[in-house]
């Protein structure tokens, strides 16, 4: 599960925000003796909020943290920790209105936890390059998607290449066949 919004502050400020609740299951299977075990259970739970500046249309940079709950025992770290981040957004506004490239550094410190667990230092770089795709085009292709699953079965291994570019006055298929 997860929230996330955006707080106008004027000014060209933002205060973004996120809470997320992941939900996991973990399936483990032994072949002597035979046996399947699951267990399901939430994962880190976390939040996080920064602080963003527009400069121009092009340009904005933000810096926050993410503060991350140890999870329980088998699906999280079984640490608290922090993350300190700052990161530069550079949007290719000729090419569409949601293509940007933003490089983050932050930095996971684990603060609290287990013990017998661990310590978190990890300094981290996370370059995202994000292409914006027509809305027309993002539809037809979950479309395809789900005909591809009702028709093979989720669990069915898909062969050959599963998408092809497509200009947007082409309505075939982006699924080759």
């Amino acid at each position: 599960m997860r929230y996330n919004a955006k707080l106008d502050l004027g000014g060209n400020w933002k205060l973004g925000y996120l809470l997320q609740v992941p939900i996991v299951e973990r399936t483990t299977t032994a072949f002597a003796p035979p046996s399947i075990s699951r267990v399901a259970g939430f994962g880190g739970v976390f939040a996080q909020a920064a602080l963003i500046q527009t400069i121009n249309p092009n340009w904005a940079y933000g810096l926050g943290a993410r503060l991350v709950a140890p999870g329980q025992d088998l699906f999280g770290s079984g640490k608290w920790q922090i993350m300190p981040r700052l990161g530069v957004r550079y949007s290719f506004l000729e090419l569409g209105t949601d293509t940007y490239f933003v490089p983050v550094v932050r930095y996971a410190i684990s603060v609290a936890g287990d013990s017998n667990r661990r310590n978190i230092s990890e300094p981290q770089i996370a370059p995202t390059l994000n292409i914006g795709l027509p809305d027309h085009w993002q539809d037809e292709k979950r479309t395809e998607l789900l005909k591809l699953f009702a028709e093979h079965g989720p669990h069915q291994p898909l062969l050959g290449p599963f998408f092809r570019i497509t200009h947007g006055s082409d309505k075939r298929s982006g699924i080759c066949e």
